[in-house]
């Protein structure tokens, strides 16, 4: 079968840095969503069926306890306890990889309950000094006796490691975690290490990005209200005045926009292009993004009618971004060298006790993660609790400003793949130029395009 690229699976992937199931970036190929498996009868028909939702709906008396802090966070010691214990169930030796922050931390304190001697795994990056969390690292590492290994990574390291990279992601999977996170797993198999836990979802779970917090903020002081007092005429006319007062910012636009339309304010924690940039990167826009986070929200009022906005940023997370970016990420590396990662946080019971814990003991006191970092109090010293999160990520806006590989190397492919695919001139410099004067960076959506050009389609 010729390799063709899916047109509206592209569309959706320039948005979530990843191509949501059921579609994949293939024309004609289809992946399976999570909790989902394909039945086919004796006549070859095919039908999708759901096995397993997290939603769990509990009665009067039920919902009563988890409005008691103290019962959450015996429940949740006790869940992550066991779910830890399970996960170190093994006839092959295991570890962890550490990164020094809340989680890997916490995984390791818990681990060292059972085994005397953990084995631990950092990455870090030479050219990348305000991201390196070595120092926290060897703290807890220190603190728990455990057997550490750490391996530094250049970006010509990570240049020589990418094509490697873009072949084991099958399609294009647009998260640079995938580098640190592929030499931390092979630094693990060479010391023989073949099983390791890791700390994905007890961000998504426990309310730990700032970047929810804004959301949540925006969304209480704002959005609420206003939606329901003002009338759709009046929301978007003020939508089509307001919009010439920052015509360039395009985010600002998005925003308003999905305001205006009665869209939800969050679609996921990690979007490359919003629809507003899609709009200038395509002639011809025929399709709309939002049309998948309707469908999971949807989904959700079924389950729970009641379901308040950070229920919903949670489902939605666990629905799209968990499974099809940051899970297949950490699949996909680690087995590329033959090790499983095993994910703790993400127990079954655990993921359902978190969904009914109210939003007001998720993000208390203004601290996000303040159930977590409460539990982790007990185990951990408080200069890791508490200190500034950094996060796992690779170095691309100073590979992409200063780099001696990256620059040219996505030069090369968008010249290679400018007349295949059209949109890619002059919409993507005009988009870039956007964020010149902005925080943000333009290397997310350079990383999205070059890992999609680089499949030499």
């Amino acid at each position: 079968m010729k390799k063709e690229f899916n047109e509206k699976a592209f569309y959706d992937y320039l948005t979530f840095m990843v191509v949501p199931a059921p579609d994949t970036i293939f024309d004609q190929v289809q992946k399976l969503s999570a909790g989902f498996y394909l039945k086919i009868d004796k006549n070859k028909q095919s039908t999708l069926c759901e096995w397993y939702t997290p939603i769990k709906i509990l009665s009067f008396g039920e919902k009563k306890q988890f409005e008691d802090e103290n019962f959450c966070l015996e429940s949740i010691e006790y869940l992550l306890k066991e779910s830890t214990k399970k996960r170190m169930m093994s006839d092959v030796p295991f570890g962890a990889f550490l990164s020094g922050g809340v989680d890997s931390s916490l995984n390791v304190a818990l681990m060292s309950e059972y085994v005397s001697k953990v084995k631990t795994f950092t990455v870090a990056f030479s050219d990348s000094p305000e991201s390196n969390e070595l120092k926290w690292a060897r703290l807890v590492s220190k603190k728990f006796g455990t057997q550490h290994h750490e391996i530094i990574i250049s970006e010509k390291e990570a240049f020589e490691f990418y094509k490697k990279m873009v072949y084991q992601l099958d399609e294009p999977l647009a998260d640079c975690v995938c580098i640190p996170f592929y030499y931390v797993a092979k630094l693990a198999k060479e010391c023989g290490v073949t099983v390791a836990q890791v700390g994905e979802g007890a961000d998504e779970l426990f309310f730990g990005y700032s970047t929810y917090a804004s959301y949540k903020n925006f969304y209480d002081r704002y959005w609420k209200y206003s939606q329901k007092i003002l009338p759709n005429f009046l929301k978007k006319s003020l939508y089509k005045t307001a919009g010439k007062f920052f015509p360039k910012n395009a985010n600002h636009l998005e925003v308003l926009k999905n305001w205006a339309y009665d869209r939800n304010l969050f679609w996921g924690g990690a979007i490359a292009f919003n629809e507003h940039q899609k709009e200038a990167l395509f002639r011809d826009k025929k399709f709309d993004s939002f049309d998948l986070v309707n469908k999971h929200l949807l989904k959700l009022k079924t389950l729970d009618p009641q379901a308040d906005f950070l229920k919903q940023i949670t489902y939605l997370e666990l629905k799209q971004r968990l499974p099809e970016l940051l899970l297949m990420r950490a699949d996909k590396m680690s087995m590329a060298v033959g090790v499983e990662a095993r994910v703790p946080f993400l127990d079954h019971k655990l993921v359902e006790f978190m969904l009914n814990v109210p939003a007001k003991l998720k993000f208390k006191n203004k601290q996000t993660k303040y159930l977590l970092k409460k539990i982790s109090e007990k185990y951990l010293p408080k200069e890791i609790v508490y200190r500034k999160k950094i996060g796992f990520a690779a170095p691309t806006v100073r590979w992409f400003k200063r780099g001696k590989y990256f620059p040219a190397y996505f030069n090369k492919l968008s010249e290679k793949n400018r007349d295949k695919f059209d949109i890619f001139s002059p919409a993507v410099k005009n988009i870039e130029k956007s964020y010149k004067n902005s925080e943000a960076s333009f290397a997310v959506q350079k990383w999205v395009l070059q890992n999609f050009f680089a499949q030499e389609w």
